[in-house]
Parts: C-alpha cells; sequence; structure tokens
C-alpha cells in the first residue's frame, strides 16, 4: 500500500520562477502541492512556504499535519517560534538571500535623504520654485557610516559604501566575533553608543528581538549629530515611537 502524497502549501503569492520550481520539485505521486495562495492548508499540509505573512500559534496548533515552514527571508518575528517549537515544528529562514537587494535599496535611501531627492521631486511636480542654495548638498563620499547589526546585509552595506565612495565604516554586533568583516575595513564599536557621535549616517541591520526593540530612543538621538541620517530596513519597532514623534 502506498503511503500518502506528502502536502505542501504556498501560503502566500510568490515570483512565478519560485512557483515553477516547486512545481517540479514537488511532484506527484510523492507530492500534493497547494499553490499560492493555498486555501485550508492548515487541514492537510506537512510543509508550508511563506513570505511577510503571520504565523501565529493558533495556526500552528490548527495545522496538526505540519512538519516544516520555509520562510522567504530573514526575519522570524511575525513566526511563533515557541508555539513551533512545543509542537515540534521546525522553521527554516533563508539569510543572506536578499542581502544585495536591500543593500542597494540602503544605499539608495541614503542619497535621496541626502540629497532630498523626494523632496524636490515633489516640488517640482508641484511647481514649486526654489534655488539651488535651498537644495541639501550633502555628500555621501568619505563620510562617516555606523553599521548595527553585522549580517549579511549589514556587511554588504559596508562594502558598497566603503569600496563604492570611501567611507569610513564603525560597526556594532554584540553576538559576532571580532575577524567576523575581515575582508571589510572598519572599526568594531563596543556599544552603539560610543559611535554615535561620530555618524554622519547610522543604518540599522538587526532583527526584531527583546534586546532590540526600542533600540534607538531619545537618548539616541541627543547623541548623533543633528545632521546624522538614520535608515532602518530592519523593524519598525526598533525605533521608539513616541521618541521617534
Amino acid at each position: 500500500m502506498k503511503a500518502p502524497p506528502r502536502v505542501v502549501a504556498l501560503v502566500e503569492s510568490l515570483h512565478p520562477d519560485a512557483v515553477k520550481l516547486a512545481q517540479e520539485l514537488f511532484t506527484a505521486p510523492a507530492y500534493q502541492l497547494l499553490l499560492s495562495p493555498a486555501q485550508n492548508w492548515r487541514e492537510s499540509a506537512h510543509a508550508i512556504v511563506m513570505r511577510t505573512g503571520s504565523l501565529t500559534r493558533e495556526d500552528i496548533e490548527a495545522a496538526k499535519c505540519l512538519q516544516v515552514v520555509g520562510k522567504q527571508g530573514v526575519g522570524l518575528d511575525k513566526v511563533d517560534l515557541s508555539a513551533a517549537k512545543e509542537q515540534g515544528v521546525i522553521i527554516r529562514n533563508t539569510p543572506g538571500i536578499n542581502a544585495t537587494a536591500v543593500a542597494e535599496l540602503v544605499v539608495a535611501h541614503i542619497f535621496a535623504v541626502a540629497r532630498q531627492i523626494v523632496d524636490i521631486g515633489v516640488r517640482q511636480r508641484n511647481g514649486s520654485v526654489f534655488q539651488r542654495h535651498q537644495c541639501s548638498e550633502l555628500q555621501i563620499t568619505g563620510k562617516t557610516i555606523g553599521i548595527v547589526g553585522m549580517g549579511a546585509i549589514g556587511k554588504t552595506v559596508a562594502r558598497m559604501l566603503h569600496h563604492g565612495f570611501g567611507c569610513t565604516i564603525f560597526a556594532y554586533d554584540p553576538f559576532l566575533a571580532d575577524d567576523a568583516w575581515s575582508d571589510v575595513p572598519h572599526t568594531r564599536a563596543q556599544t552603539v553608543q560610543e559611535m554615535l557621535p561620530l555618524l554622519d549616517v547610522l543604518t540599522l541591520h538587526v532583527p526584531l528581538a527583546d534586546g532590540t526593540r526600542n533600540l534607538i530612543s531619545m537618548t539616541e538621538f541627543k547623541a548623533m549629530k543633528q545632521s546624522c541620517i538614520l535608515i532602518n530596513h530592519s523593524r519598525g519597532e526598533h525605533k521608539h515611537k513616541t521618541h521617534y514623534r
């Protein structure tokens, strides 16, 4: 008697290439593939593939067959890891897969803020008249950059800004060895606070956890230069919402 197929569900919309790959990998009779966005996956799925949605305790406890979760990207703050551990569900993410894409966006946003690109574009479309001296001319070349979080994304940002624009890099990560960035020239900070007064740009690349929630509050803002640019491409909760306002 043949074993029933293992059910794999794509619970969110994925790129067509990803769907095609899943169709090639999970074929009958060994597998049954539920295409995105799969409905009622909790009733039968042994494995699911997700992107940016949430996986709650209620989801995990209701999915009696669930064994494996594949999460595109790095962040797992929307997945109830405690419930997954209790139910024996394996969680797998894909650290580093989007490092270049995110790093390019970070660099783009640094220049957008430094040169007021969005503001100038809006004013031009609205027909406003302004003089060149009214526009910011902050150059990023040679500036001092602080990076919190020395994972794949932070490292890629550091490499782009140092090698591409001659920036001086300060980096902070309490969990990595001192030689973690041996191929990227930088100064390793022992705390976030010690590097803040030196920075022209601060960019955050850390997961959301108890130790990183409200990482940037009024205390940190006061320690920065008034002109310092803050870029947060991690999670909004890293900034203290009340203090940020």
